[in-house]
């Protein structure tokens, strides 16, 4: 398969057994009409003497399918209507004069001279497509004369092709598409150099489905001849895009912008496939300009959106999704959009735009799941960045130390949290029931010692000891739970501390009976380690908790009943051990 656009080699293929119908050409089509406008050529009269001698030259040559207009009257109309004769019209005006005089061809062109001799390049055009068109150059010649007669003899020779590729258009007109490429092929072997007649092989193998390597073969037949061919360009981008070659269609794709710039349909097909191909970056130059000389296009802003995102320019992409909402209020009914511009704005270093994005477009399209499952990505991801920012904004701040710490408690960084909370405590002492947290943060990193610390401490009015006995309520009644579960006797004796407190700030019958079971699994614990240990103050201990959980067992029972008597019935077998244990143990000051 032929894929590499560097061997450019002519398409010279002789036709085969297809043979289109025999026709003669004096009754196929009527003459054409041939114009030559003045040449470029610098200041003066040369460029004007240039077309009078190459409108002769084909005149003198011509056969009878050809009429070269006369130049007289067109030159005379210009200056009347206050050119100089002499100028060298802009290429709209070059079409309005051909139209004007009804030439079906037209010929343009510049001279480039040293001073010894000249040498002449130019175009044969046809006027109904300006884009086929045959480059015509000449050597260097030493006056106008010859170097005329040498371009005039050319344009004839080039005008070999264009019968046959009049019958390749009808035929395409037809619907005959491999009849129209035999006619096309007519024309490259009556002319080898043929841009005009490959241009219409093109269309005809495009139409009869050849494989791209074919067409691609017949574009780069045709660029070697003309660099600035639009046909050729654009089958080279499309043939390359089917073989595959991704960085030779960006470039066929980037030529043909360039030639069509002023085109904004193909400048948009031209964008779309550079996207498609993934070369963005080729395409990010075009649509930029493309928008700059046609800032109302709604189709190309929205390209030029979309190449900013597939470049990752997200600060521009960000400026760009917004104007599109004045450019076009539809944008605003795609979900899309909002989760595109949420991302560019996260991207773009902007979070807080970002939210903003995704929650206008929850708030719009609240039916979409995944507009808000990226709504909750980004508030749940904005929160320790946006944490952190603040604390580097506003380091003194206790409320956002306050928050910092409950963010690294929830992610059981309790340390941290422990020193986040020391701070938020020491920056603002008018943080509400920041004890309490300080108290908590303690008790996560097991300091619950300097827990019930911060908690007495923060007692300051009644309101604080109902709150306090609260939360030392809750807290004791869950170390007792799991003192229950490790069977140590120091988990009873800080689950006691907390529920003492707890019942002396606000005794309650709940508390009692908490306090009363810590108070007897202390007791059971420590009665259990008499027998080895043999010390009077753990047996001193049994029994001072055993008397502490008889006595609030009996008068807070009504919380628990069953309990509570199972309580008083285990402490009644066990009293008389302890005593006896104590009087053996304590006797003589042991």
């Amino acid at each position: 398969m032929f894929r590499s656009p560097l061997a450019v080699t002519a398409l010279l293929v002789v036709a085969g057994s297809l043979s289109p119908t025999p026709v003669t050409a004096q009754q196929e089509f009527i003459r054409q009409r041939l114009l030559v406008h003045n040449f470029d050529a610098g200041r003066g009269s040369l460029g004007r003497r240039l077309g009078d001698a190459i409108a002769g030259a084909i005149d003198h040559g011509k056969g009878k399918d050809l009429a070269v207009v006369g130049r007289g009257d067109m030159l005379l109309q210009l200056e009347k209507a206050g050119y100089n004769p002499d100028s060298v019209l802009l290429a709209t005006e070059i079409r309005d004069q051909t139209r004007r005089y009804r030439a079906d061809e037209y010929v343009v062109g510049r001279a480039i001279t040293n001073g010894r001799a000249m040498r002449l390049e130019g175009l044969l055009v046809l006027t109904r497509d300006s884009a086929m068109k045959q480059p015509i150059t000449t050597t260097e010649l030493p006056d106008v004369d010859p170097a005329a007669d040498a371009f005039g003899a050319e344009v004839l020779r080039a005008r070999l092709q264009l019968v046959p590729v009049r019958r390749c258009e009808n035929a395409m007109r037809a619907g005959k598409s491999s009849e129209a490429a035999v006619f096309a092929l007519e024309g490259i072997k009556a002319y080898p150099r043929a841009t005009i007649a490959r241009a219409c092989l093109l269309r005809a193998y495009t139409a009869s489905g050849q494989p791209p390597d074919s067409l691609l073969r017949v574009a780069i037949a045709l660029l070697a001849i003309d660099s600035t061919s639009t046909y050729g360009w654009d089958a080279a981008a499309k043939a390359n895009d089917e073989l595959g070659n991704k960085d030779d269609a960006g470039r066929a794709w980037k030529a043909l912008a360039v030639l069509q710039a002023h085109d904004a349909d193909v400048v948009a097909r031209v964008v779309t496939a550079l996207m498609r191909d993934g070369n963005p970056a080729i395409a990010k130059p075009i649509i930029a300009q493309a928008v700059l000389d046609r800032p109302d296009d709604e189709h190309l802003a929205g390209l030029h959106w979309r190449v900013l995102l597939a470049t990752e320019d997200w600060a521009n992409a960000t400026k760009v999704g917004e104007a599109l909402r004045k450019l076009s209020p539809t944008y605003e009914t795609q979900p899309d959009y909002f989760t595109r511009m949420a991302g560019a704005y996260r991207n773009a270093n902007q979070p807080f735009r970002a939210v903003a994005a995704a929650a206008e477009g929850v708030a719009i399209h609240p039916e979409d799941p995944e507009l808000y499952l990226l709504y909750t990505q980004l508030i749940l991801g904005e929160t320790d960045a946006a944490l952190a920012r603040g604390l580097e904004r506003f380091p003194k701040s206790g409320k956002l130390l306050a928050l910092d710490a409950q963010q690294k408690r929830k992610r059981g960084d309790h340390q941290g949290a422990l020193e986040a909370t020391r701070k938020a405590v020491a920056q603002d002492s008018t943080l509400a029931r920041s004890y309490l947290q300080l108290a908590q943060a303690f008790i996560d990193v097991d300091q619950n010692d300097s827990a019930l610390v911060v908690l007495q401490a923060g007692i300051k009015s009644v309101a604080d000891s109902a709150v306090v006995a609260q939360f030392t309520l809750a807290r004791g009644n869950a170390m007792y739970r799991s003192a229950n579960a490790t069977k140590k006797r120091a988990d009873f004796e800080m689950a006691l501390r907390f529920l003492q407190l707890s019942q002396h700030l606000s005794p309650s019958q709940n508390a009692g009976f908490l306090v009363g079971s810590a108070a007897f699994g202390v007791a059971q614990l420590a009665a259990t380690e008499l027998p080895a240990a043999k010390s009077c103050p753990i047996a001193t201990l049994a029994q001072d908790n055993l008397v502490l959980a008889e006595t609030l067992l009996a008068t807070n029972g009504g919380a628990a009943p069953d309990a509570a008597k199972q309580f008083l019935d285990y402490a009644a077998q066990l009293h008389p051990y302890v005593a006896q244990q104590v009087k053996i143990l304590c006797a003589g000051g042991q």
